[in-house]
């Protein structure tokens, strides 16, 4: 995404968005699609860039949870 100023023209890069695309079978269930084809170094630098960010987010996740795990068992039974 960018940013334009309508009185000098100029752009500026201020977002990137990156989204997972499933394909899907006539039932509506997951289905394989070819692999990826990586063809220059972007495309590799990119894909080792989202798997880096997978590899975060799940980390994140776990770790929240298990913090929340712990959080509740400090809790005093609110019910």
């Amino acid at each position: 995404m960018v940013s334009e100023n309508f009185k000098t023209k100029s752009m500026v890069h201020t977002n990137s968005c990156y989204f997972t695309m499933v394909s899907v079978d006539k039932e509506g269930k997951s289905s394989q699609v070819p692999g990826l084809l990586l063809q220059n170094k972007t495309e590799v630098r990119r894909f080792v860039e989202g798997r880096l960010r997978k590899e975060k987010n799940l980390r994140f996740k776990q770790d929240f949870e298990e913090s929340v795990m712990e959080l509740q068992d400090h809790l005093p039974d609110l019910n």
